[in-house]
């Protein structure tokens, strides 16, 4: 029969979720709905995960609002690009967050390994693709096209920088890092984690290259994910559907599928 003690970790999140929603709410990182939908994802992870699941999703989400404030007005520029800036709605949370909390309720049902260390991948990826956005718009320099290695302005999907690709590898790392303590996977699949989820972050850079939806202003001819100069803009590449929202979930899982690929090879072989 379950103590009291098997629900601590549990209560732990209620207390936390609720203190870093209404935080975020204040700082206006999320959107009411949003905070609430983000607030649930950590309780839930820790029914799935335990204090694993509390740390593995607080820690970056709190880094990251540290560091967006980082370079902030050097970035205001290539904000133009993107079409989902400041608050974040409901939609965003859950593409951000829904891969890594699947594969924790898989991990919790089947009890296997690999399904936790593809969990932390997804939440790595997310984070790490963040941090490269931030650092690398801010302090990045010379950006090119991840795919055809042309200079291209900094912000633009697909445009990668030697200290993005630096802040995307340290930021996965940390993640990676955060559950050990608390069991769920051990040091033996620790580069898995890392690799999944710095695989993720190329593929995002990838899509964000090839398909995902890229427009240009018919007034002024900015490149840009958004409505521009109050002018319906033109879709010149990839496709409407295929957002930076769709890219990060796909990337997500993908970081996720790698992981646990890897991790079951090192495992079960």
């Amino acid at each position: 029969m379950p103590t009291i003690t098997d629900f601590i970790p549990i209560y732990t999140a209620v207390a936390v979720a609720a203190v870093l929603a209404v935080t975020a709410v204040v700082f206006r990182l999320l959107t009411y709905p949003g905070a609430i939908v983000a607030a649930a994802t950590v309780v839930l992870a820790a029914v799935f995960w335990g204090y694993a699941g509390i740390l593995i999703y607080i820690a970056p989400f709190i880094l990251n609002a540290v560091f967006g404030f980082v370079g902030k007005k050097r970035r205001q520029a290539e904000e133009k690009f993107h079409a989902h800036t400041g608050k974040r709605g409901v939609r965003q949370v859950i593409c951000n967050g829904a891969p890594a909390l699947i594969m924790m309720g898989i991990a919790f049902f089947t009890r296997l390994e690999v399904f936790y260390v593809a969990a932390a991948a997804a939440v790595a990826e997310g984070f790490a693709d963040s941090e490269a956005g931030d650092f690398g718009m801010a302090f990045g320099g010379k950006t090119v096209n991840i795919l055809t290695f042309k200079e291209c302005e900094r912000g633009l999907s697909g445009g990668v920088s030697v200290v993005g690709t630096v802040a995307a590898l340290v930021a996965v790392a940390v993640t990676a890092l955060l559950p050990i303590p608390f069991s769920g996977y051990g040091w033996a699949t620790f580069g898995a984690v890392v690799a999944g989820g710095f695989l993720g972050v190329m593929l995002d850079s990838a899509l964000g290259a090839s398909v995902q939806a890229l427009y240009r202003c018919p007034e002024c001819g900015t490149l840009t994910e958004k409505a521009y100069c109050h002018a319906e803009t033109q879709l010149i590449r990839g496709y409407k559907r295929l957002d930076n929202n769709a890219v990060n979930i796909i990337s997500s899982f993908s970081g996720a599928v790698i992981a646990g690929g890897i991790a079951a090879l090192i495992l079960y072989l």
